[in-house]
């Protein structure tokens, strides 16, 4: 993978990470060299766990969870995209059309998403998640796979801040 799509990768996956814990949410492992064991090509990849107390707002944060991975790609790109029009994160943008279609009617999903992506991109806007997630894509660039450990730690230590 050519260095700077797999620092584009590792931002990606940083902001689904950051987003998750900020949820409470255990992070099997992220990655940037993910198994195609499965049969697909994939550049990324997050495994996140849900613990039974977050089941209310579930889906709420998975749909965050979703479009952090996007947003904090976009945000170290320099680019301010909806995430709706980039093809490149379609499958992000099904993932938060599911989760959108079992919190809200029809009628009112899209200014629903379009509320949700502005949370997601003031989220990442705080200086601190920010710097999380930065330092949870150094350790992905360097390590290539890390898991809830690393990445709870460095969360801590930004909220912290």
């Amino acid at each position: 993978m050519p260095e700077d799509t797999e620092t584009l990768t590792a931002y990606h996956e940083a902001g689904h990470a950051v987003m998750a814990v900020s949820y409470g949410a255990r992070i099997i492992h992220v990655s940037v060299d993910p198994p195609d064991d499965d049969g697909l090509k994939r550049f990324g990849e997050s495994i996140v766990q849900w613990p039974a107390a977050a089941a209310k707002d579930i889906e709420i944060a998975e749909l965050k969870v979703s479009l952090a991975g996007p947003v904090a790609e976009l945000t170290y790109d320099g680019a301010r995209e909806s995430i709706a029009e980039c093809p490149e994160f379609a499958a992000d943008w099904q993932q938060a059309v599911l989760s959108v279609s079992r919190l809200n009617p029809e009628s009112g999903r899209a200014r629903f998403m379009e509320q949700m992506e502005r949370q997601v991109w003031a989220f990442f806007e705080d200086e601190n998640v920010w710097a999380a997630t930065c330092a949870i894509a150094d350790l992905l660039l360097a390590h290539e796979t890390i898991e809830h450990d690393q990445v709870a730690e460095v969360w801590a230590f930004w909220q912290q801040r």
